[in-house]
């Protein structure tokens, strides 16, 4: 079956990780404290531009087939994944921690050793605790998101744009990578937890949420290599 309407969710660049996606070289810092940052509790959302649209036009593709923006900042930042329900609703995780308080173990390989050692991601909660003191609680300032967008109006366009979920803030919580939404509940990935989210209010919002699975994350990582791809089984 062939589609001749390719839906596309634009972002600013063709990278999740526009920024630092090539960057593993060890930033300045202070003795052996957290590099410098701004960790903000607001996500800061790009301005609307032509961007989008100008990468769209130099899209190569197949004849019968033609590409259209759908939504694009500052209905959305950073995208790591999204999903469409039965619903034509758009579900997209951004990261919002990414690089200032999900940690790339290359940046810190002073505590390799501290962070082999941890067996539980409660090990490395105290690990931070202990290494960085009071700056351990810059790590509990950004959340992570999961973002709700619609169009509803049937233009093709997205018109409506929301915050899902949100405080994913924790010294623990990783990137946003993945999620997973059919018939009114949302499996959504950001260790340590592999979360169901259900429902949706009048604004947009989550009404409610269950850890399903705890525990993932035990080690810093290389930014990204964490919980991805979810997918339906064949039962």
């Amino acid at each position: 079956m062939q589609y001749s309407r390719v839906w596309w969710i634009a972002i600013g660049f063709l990278c999740c990780f526009p920024a630092f996606a090539a960057d593993i070289a060890a930033p300045e810092r202070k003795g052996t404290g957290l590099v410098a940052g701004d960790r903000l509790p607001v996500p800061v959302m790009a301005p609307a531009s032509a961007e989008a649209e100008a990468r769209i036009r130099q899209f190569k593709v197949p004849p019968g087939f033609k590409v259209e923006l759908f939504a694009a900042e500052p209905m959305l930042a950073n995208p790591v994944a999204f999903c469409v329900d039965e619903k034509n609703r758009f579900f997209v995780s951004e990261t919002h921690r990414y690089r200032t308080s999900v940690l790339d173990i290359r940046h810190y390989m002073f505590m390799l050793e501290d962070d082999l050692a941890s067996r539980t991601v409660e090990d490395r909660a105290a690990m931070c605790a202990r290494i960085f003191g009071a700056e351990a609680k810059n790590l509990a300032i950004e959340s992570e998101v999961l973002r709700l967008i619609e169009d509803r109006d049937g233009d093709g366009k997205a018109d409506f744009s929301s915050v899902y979920a949100d405080g994913f803030n924790t010294v623990l919580d990783g990137i946003a990578s993945g999620a997973l939404a059919r018939r009114g509940k949302v499996w959504f990935t950001n260790i340590p937890e592999l979360w169901l989210l259900e429902g949706t209010d009048k604004a947009g919002k989550s009404l409610k949420r269950t850890s399903l699975s705890h525990g993932y994350g035990v080690h810093f990582s290389l930014t990204g290599h964490d919980m991805h791809g979810l997918t339906f089984g064949p039962d």
